[in-house]
């Protein structure tokens, strides 16, 4: 009976000791808030919850027993502190590690042995350096992101073996970088890719992303890359004669490039996904790509012919929206897709401006227009005083379009001729003629 009673008592002491670390969010501002803490919880090795380092603590020596944060660790407005040393113990952050406040850290010295964090976030004027972050193994995000007064340059000091999401400024990528993989790269930053940067990523890199980037230019990547998706958002595009060297590059989307109009090379590549917003694309010519699966054409304000789509055999779904030009869809891939289901369209020009808009006009009967008939032919073109329409069809209406977008002219009468004088306007404009045929667009030069 004494021997049960002395194991219960051992075993309700052990069990204290282990227990010692409060279930809540930690918030030390002053040094003594930690030795408060060490004598209330001296066997504390797991806090379980967040904690934040604020104010004018400058010693962490106490916290040497912490192996382990459940939540995250923030480290906020610190006014005293250097590093981070007194948390060489520290293994695993189960959330994030923090540092997006400007304060006296100058790196992570300190944090040698954290092996596993869930998220590294510096978005701190203050560091200089990620020194301290060298024994991780796996990290599923990284998130730094500098402004022109930050005093970080490269990611030196920065080791670990798998990054999944990796979010930066491109400037930061130097001979030092030392990931051995990384599944997707963001891409961020001001100025040309017109340097090397990305040929330390051999082999490392699934997918690609650029945000705010001048340009780049696909000769820049190194074509060893595994690179399997790449993602161009406001960058321009310099060259893509090389795209095709990509073996592995599935996905491609290129979205608001103001310099992409014809892209040439496409249709040498292997994609399968291909994705084009904001562009000034006005057709799908060089485009055809025998391996296309997905398309999606959003937001381009040029884009008015999509005949070049009856040549996508292999394309088992498209998205269409909001190309205000666009109004003719019913093309047979484009009627299957809907049959189907595999078909979006939304906002586009008149006859293009829904799903049901374009089912009616596949199911309803249309007229061979391979014979002599003609829906309409223009002249003069360029024009500057009256130009003229000729069509085998009753034109029900006529619309005149800038390139931007802007309706001109609308008309319903008289519509065999257009005095461009009344239009007060020079440059390049859009035709729309609307018959029973269906609708014709041309292309004119007024001065």
């Amino acid at each position: 009976m004494v021997n049960y009673l002395l194991l219960s008592v051992f075993l309700f002491i052990s069990f204290s000791g282990l227990s010692q670390c409060p279930d809540e969010d930690l918030h030390f501002n002053i040094q003594q808030d930690i030795e408060d803490f060490i004598s209330a919880y001296p066997d504390c090795e797991e806090i379980k919850r967040n904690l934040s380092l604020n104010g004018s603590i400058n010693d962490l020596t106490p916290l040497a027993g912490i192996k382990k944060i459940g939540g995250s660790l923030f480290l906020l407005e610190l006014t005293d502190l250097n590093n981070l040393k007194g948390l060489e113990n520290l293994r695993t952050i189960n959330i994030s590690l923090v540092a997006n406040t400007f304060n006296s850290l100058h790196n992570f010295e300190g944090l040698e042995g954290l092996e596993k964090v869930n998220k590294i976030s510096v978005q701190n004027r203050s560091i200089k350096n990620l020194d301290g972050l060298s024994g991780l193994d796996t990290i599923q995000n990284i998130e730094i992101v500098n402004s022109i007064d930050h005093n970080l340059k490269n990611l030196n000091g920065l080791k670990a073996n798998f990054v999944r999401s990796m979010f930066i400024n491109f400037e930061l990528l130097d001979e030092e970088f030392d990931i051995k993989e990384v599944t997707d790269l963001i891409l961020i930053g001001q100025g040309k890719l017109t340097n090397s940067y990305l040929d330390k990523l051999t082999d490392k890199v699934l997918i690609i992303n650029t945000l705010n980037i001048d340009s780049i230019s696909f000769e820049l990547i190194s074509t060893d890359t595994t690179l399997v998706s790449l993602n161009l958002w406001n960058t321009e595009v310099l060259d893509m004669e090389d795209i095709d060297s990509y073996e592995d590059l599935t996905y491609l989307t290129i979205e608001d490039n103001d310099t992409l109009i014809n892209s040439n090379y496409l249709s040498r590549s292997k994609v399968k996904s291909l994705s084009i917003g904001g562009s000034k694309i006005i057709h799908l010519n060089n485009l055809t790509n025998p391996y296309l699966e997905s398309l999606a054409l959003q937001v381009n304000p040029n884009l008015y012919d999509l005949s070049e789509l009856e040549d996508f055999k292999n394309l088992k779904d498209i998205y269409l929206r909001d190309n205000i030009l666009l109004d003719t869809c019913n093309y047979d891939i484009v009627c299957d897709l809907i049959e189907s289901g595999n078909a979006i369209i939304v906002g586009n020009g008149i006859n293009c401006s829904s799903v049901d808009v374009v089912a009616s006009q596949c199911t309803s009967s249309t007229l061979d227009l391979n014979n002599e008939q003609t829906m309409g032919i223009i002249y003069p073109n360029p024009c500057d005083d009256v130009l003229y329409i000729d069509s085998d069809f009753d034109i029900e209406a006529l619309e005149v379009f800038t390139i931007q977008g802007n309706l001109l002219l609308r008309k319903t009468r008289n519509t065999s001729s257009i005095d461009v004088k009344e239009l007060d306007y020079i440059g390049a404009v859009v035709l729309k003629i609307y018959s029973r045929a269906g609708v014709q667009v041309h292309k004119l030069l007024l001065y």
